[in-house]
């Protein structure tokens, strides 16, 4: 999913630079869409009895798949908040020359490279590190003596 949003808000970008507002408008409500649908179809695993000493039966879920699926369901809530920003910026021209053209390219990248250098959006919280902060000090002080 993540590289599918990508793909779609780097679209989005290229048709709103060419101004083409409303397909870009369209290809990201279809995108939400599709987050909406995925999201809804994630499903609370069945539950399995088993016997218990008393002689009744303890009813267990399986963790592992909660876990998975509160994870799941954590990264498509952060798609769908950076897919309405976008979204929203579309609608108004002046915002999306202002700032909105900058923040979809950014989040674009960090869904693709899986890597994020700041906290400032749901999308970047997933994936922000300490390491990838260290990293790209390491990397700036590198172009710094170039």
């Amino acid at each position: 999913m993540e590289l599918l949003v990508s793909d779609m808000l780097s679209r989005a970008l290229l048709l709103m630079t060419r101004r083409n507002d409303s397909q870009a408008a369209r290809l990201l409500e279809e995108t939400k869409r599709i987050i909406t649908t995925i999201s809804s179809t994630l499903v609370v695993p069945p539950t399995s009895r088993l016997p218990s000493a008393a002689g009744g039966s303890i009813i267990r879920r399986s963790t592992s798949y909660l876990s998975a699926t509160a994870q799941t369901q954590k990264t498509l809530a952060a798609l769908a908040q950076d897919v309405d920003a976008v979204h929203e910026s579309c609608l108004d021209r002046a915002l999306f020359e202002s700032n909105s053209r900058y923040q979809a390219a950014q989040q674009a990248v960090v869904l693709r490279d899986q890597r994020a250098w700041t906290s400032k959006s749901s999308t970047e919280r997933l994936f922000w590190l300490a390491d990838n902060s260290l990293w790209m000090v390491s990397k700036s002080q590198q172009w710094l003596s170039c």
